[in-house]
């Protein structure tokens, strides 16, 4: 392109040949040097240009120093008003340089370079002194080149880089991503760091994530993140708007870790089709569970992807923690699905070509590099901080090394690196043992707060030592809350930080972490919880057990706020093990609260066994220490452990609960507990209205205390209580209010009760097209979520939509289907209905002996459960037998299930199937023709009619009492009947949409295919 054109970007337009920089209609003042640099900067957008290239291309190294360029480099993102953390324009490149990362255009419209997703590194750290003098790993470099060429062609490639400390992975890494030639490269890094433990889950490739959404390229990548992981955008809510926000809420009730994953893989590859995608995880070694699970799913997924994960760690510290990255890797590699590159020190030659590029005179290079090559065995590392050492001593200027006297070679390299902190002068060196306890990267702004030193003081000396390559680099700006702006640094090899930590005494170190977790702290303020884990581990060091237990369990809510239960369930378990030091007073009330969470959270998992000895210690502790509302607490959440693996025990146990609640004389306690006590009756063993009034107190309690999460439980009961009578327009309604209290407080379980109790009462109504959508919805949020259960359960009431609109083999199919779904058969309800719609499709399909089969071991299953099955349940089965025994003639059968159908009815009473009991009581008699019978089984059922809105047994007892009319020769009245049963079959196939291949099977049934208009 012509030098005179002119650029443009953003609000900005640079004139060259005028020399002239514009913000829309106004000339923006800069100085030559500047104007100069921003051009060259916009000539090469998306390209990283070294300051070496900078400092010829502007100044063409005349007597200057970095210094000039990064002054210039301020001065245009004041001009630009681009912040360096965020930047928009100008992005630093740690020790490298620099880059234009926004969009760029000529005036006359051509682009200049509009990257897909801008190729940076969003975290880049140190990888050593060698940085500006790479040499060797041809090998390994030809190794990776193979594999990226496999990627372009849509395969995907998983590499894992492992050695020792210093031994090169990141430095590797880099020149690879230098040498690599692909104008669309997408290349994401994280790094984990370490914590206590674990690591939060997806820590690393979240904020990696978030600081690339905040690029000039952000906006598109936000758009995928909805699109494909809103579980992932969910977490970064500094980047949502409470508009957006209350939306993803919806979007992602009921989110898994499995889905996490599943949206995180999607998303990936997604990108990857459209250019190759570089994903670099270092130092996983440090890395969370859930990561490690993302990698090994990302390489057992076989769809096409140009796709290539690196990830660095040391074998000895994945040993020494028995990291899972190790088996995964195991795993992966028997199975061809990954590689290994384990690296080892330099040759000789490429020692000798490193001192060739440091000093490039034609120097004795020959002689040193044998020696340097035999002293350190060809660690990188150690030989870079060795020349290091020899320059510092004044043995090795220009290449030329002084002989001259006897050299005492370190025995190791801490030795070295000890050596190098001792030429340190004495306020570098305190400053940099400060700053070792805040880990491999850190601000400005926290170590001027810990070592009491003012800001310009340590920025001026953290920039000195970064300038001279000693220790730092320099790792852009960050803001604190409270408008501070300071400069990040970095270690240059993660060996530094962790030396200069072991120098310090252990009370230094103890108060240093107390310091720093107390600054921290303060300054995040009501925003503390994001940094939990650091600091659980700053307390903790600090010896300030208490804390850290406190943040410990902030930490594990982040953790499940990611749907990484384990790693809360592992932070859980640390805080537990701190709180044995404390005394017994505190400690047996925190590790009954520890407990109770981590059994809460090992119940989610289905881990019942591990649940109830959680819940069971508990109480244990809370009746040695004479604290009964804990006992009762645990006990409860004991019952709903059992209320899906084995109801006996739990009515059991909440009545032992209500037993212990009276003892306690405290009446809002023992309401909530007889009002759970009386839900859980009525649900699985029968019904009482007594029980009723002891909820309905329940629930006003929950009103009046606006406890929400009792408030929740107690309208869902409720909601059944309205559907066990028929109410169903008033079981909508209340659904509908616990529903929306269940999505805001994200229980995605009562969510899911409250969506099915609404689908059930649609059913019922004869609302088949809005039952079938709300059901369709309750699938696709499951099925996002891997919820088996609730994709079983939707699937068959599905099935029952299907089996209504008389579309038996769609019933058939989707019952089927559910089948082979369920994994977990301990919930029985679920079995259970699932054998109900098996039996009602075969039925319908007239295969009596499949339909017989089903109905048998649905029989023996409710026999097996001593008849505590869900009772909404139980009138199905009855009437399905019924059904079935009627089509067999068999009408003591028929009578005996009828009349345990109208007994169950009778209790809340259930208009409609007790309509339903008497119709089939009315078919028999017409069956035996005894027809006076049958008139007074039609008149009951008509009589229950009266009472309900039931569109689903009206249709049925109107076509029974045409029949039944018919044989008795009342052919007027029978002609009634039978258009007022059509009138209703044609009314649930109205609630249709007219497309709805359903619709056209009601209206195919013989009833609507008469003359009755």
């Amino acid at each position: 392109m012509e030098i005179g054109k002119q650029l443009v970007f953003g609000p900005f337009r640079l004139d060259a040949d005028n020399a002239v920089l514009w913000r829309d209609t106004e000339t923006v003042n800069l100085p030559p040097k500047a104007f100069e640099l921003l051009h060259y900067l916009l000539l090469n957008p998306g390209r990283l240009l070294t300051k070496d290239a900078l400092l010829d291309a502007v100044w063409h190294h005349r007597h200057v120093s970095e210094s000039v360029l990064k002054g210039s480099i301020n001065e245009l993102r004041k001009i630009l008003a681009d912040d360096p953390k965020s930047p928009t324009y100008i992005e630093t490149i740690a020790k490298r340089g620099y880059r234009f990362i926004a969009e760029v255009w000529q005036l006359d419209g051509q682009e200049i370079r509009v990257p897909a997703m801008l190729p940076l590194a969003v975290h880049r750290f140190g990888s050593g002194a060698i940085s500006t003098h790479w040499v060797g790993r041809r090998r390994e470099l030809a190794w990776l080149k193979t594999r990226f060429e496999r990627v372009k062609r849509g395969e995907r490639q998983i590499v894992f880089f492992t050695g020792e400390a210093g031994i090169g992975k990141t430095t590797l890494i880099d020149m690879f991503l230098a040498g690599v030639d692909c104008p669309n490269l997408g290349l994401l890094r994280a790094r984990c760091v370490e914590t206590c433990g674990a690591g939060e889950a997806f820590m690393a490739l979240l904020e990696a994530l978030e600081a690339k959404c905040r690029d000039p390229g952000g906006p598109q990548l936000i758009d995928r993140l909805h699109r494909h992981a809103p579980t992932w955008l969910m977490q970064m809510t500094s980047l949502l708007t409470p508009d957006d926000k209350e939306k993803l809420s919806q979007a992602v009730l009921g989110a898994t870790g499995a889905r996490m994953l599943r949206e995180a893989a999607e998303l990936f590859e997604t990108i990857s089709t459209e250019f190759p995608l570089v994903l670099i995880i270092d130092d996983l070694h440090w890395g969370d569970f859930a990561t490690v699970d993302l990698i090994s799913l990302l390489g057992r997924r076989s769809t096409p992807a140009q796709l290539l994960v690196i990830a660095t760690y040391r074998p000895v510290d994945v040993t020494l923690n028995q990291h899972p990255i190790r088996r995964i890797r195991q795993e992966l590699q028997a199975r061809g699905l990954c590689a290994e590159l384990a690296l080892s020190g330099l040759g000789e030659d490429e020692i000798k070509e490193y001192l060739a590029l440091r000093y490039p005179e034609d120097r004795a290079h020959e002689a040193l590099s044998s020696s340097l090559y035999r002293w350190t065995e060809g660690h990188p590392f150690f030989m870079v901080n060795l020349v290091d050492h020899l320059v510092g001593l004044g043995r090795l200027s220009s290449g030329v090394y002084d002989q001259s006297a006897n050299l005492v070679i370190p025995d190791s390299l801490l030795e070295m690196i000890d050596a190098q902190i001792d030429r340190l002068s004495s306020s570098e060196r305190r400053l940099l043992e400060i700053a070792s306890v805040f880990g491999t990267e850190w601000s400005a702004a926290l170590l001027a707060a810990v070592s009491g030193e003012d800001l310009a003081t340590v920025e001026l000396c953290c920039d000195e030592l970064s300038r001279r390559g000693q220790m730092l680099d320099s790792c852009g700006a960050d803001e604190w809350p409270d408008g501070v702006v300071a400069g990040r640094y970095c270690f240059r090899h993660s060996l530094y930080s962790e030396i200069l930590y072991r120098r310090l005494a252990p009370g230094r170190r103890m108060q240093l972490h107390r310091s720093t977790g107390e600054w921290l702290e303060n300054s995040y303020g009501g925003k503390a919880q994001k940094i939990a884990a650091e600091l659980a581990n700053h307390f903790e060091l600090g010896r300030q057990s208490s804390k850290a237990i406190s943040y410990l369990s902030l930490a594990a809510e982040n953790a499940l706020h990611r749907y990484a239960n384990r790693e809360a369930i592992h932070y859980f378990s640390h805080a537990l093990s701190l709180a044995e030091s404390l005394p017994k007073e505190e400690r047996d009330v925190l590790a009954m609260k520890l407990m109770l969470k981590r059994g809460v959270v090992k119940r989610s998992m289905d881990d019942a066994d591990g649940a109830v000895q959680d819940f069971v210690s508990v109480r244990e502790i809370a009746a040695a220490a004479g604290l009964p509302l804990w006992e009762l607490n645990a006990l409860m959440e004991q019952c709903r452990v059992y209320y899906w693996v084995d109801r006996p025990r739990c009515l059991a146990l909440v009545t032992q609960a209500v037993e212990r609640a009276r003892t306690l004389n405290d009446e809002m306690i023992e309401i909530y507990i007889v009002g759970s006590y009386a839900g859980w009756h009525n649900t699985l063993k029968g019904w009482s209205d007594d029980y009723i009034q002891d909820s309905r107190r329940a629930l006003d309690l929950a009103r009046a205390t606006q406890n929400r999460e009792m408030l929740n439980s107690e309208l869902a009961l409720h909601s059944n209580f309205n559907y066990a009578r028929g109410d169903y327009r008033s079981a909508i309604a209340v659904a509908h209010e616990a529903r929306e209290i269940a999505q805001h407080r994200g229980d995605a379980l009562k969510y899911l009760i409250c969506e099915a109790l609404r689908i059930r009462s649609l059913i019922h109504l004869g609302e088949l097209g809005e039952a079938r959508r709300h059901a369709a919805n309750a699938l696709q949020m499951a099925d996002r979520n891997g919820n088996v259960f609730a994709i079983n359960h939707f699937t068959l009431l599905m099935s029952w939509i299907h089996e209504l609109a008389f579309d038996y083999q769609g019933a058939l199919h989707l019952c089927q289907s559910a089948k082979k779904k369920v994994q977990d058969q301990r919930i029985s309800s679920s079995e259970f209905f699932g054998l109900i719609r098996l039996a009602s499709a075969h039925l319908g399909l007239r295969q009596y002996a499949k339909a017989f089969e089903n109905l048998f071991k649905a029989d023996q299953l409710l026999e097996a459960c001593q008849g505590l099955m869900d009772w909404y349940l139980r009138p199905l089965f009855y009437l399905g037998s019924g059904e079935y025994w009627l089509t067999q003639d068999q009408w003591e059968n028929v009578e005996e299930q009828a009349g345990k159908l109208c007994e169950l009815a009778a209790l809340p009473p259930d208009p409609a199937y007790l309509a339903l009991g008497h119709r089939l009581l009315a078919e028999v008699a017409i069956g035996r023709n005894a027809l006076d019978t049958a008139s007074a089984e039609v008149e009951q059922a008509l009589s229950f009619l009266g009472k309900v809105e039931a569109p689903i047994a009206e249709w049925q007892v109107y076509a029974t009492a045409a029949k039944l009319d018919s044989r008795k020769g009342h052919l007027q009245e029978a002609e009634t009947y039978r258009c007022r049963s059509a009138e209703v079959l044609r009314r649930l196939a109205d609630s249709m949409d007219q497309a709805d291949a359903l619709r056209q099977s009601l209206l195919q049934h013989p009833l609507l295919n008469g003359a009755c208009e």
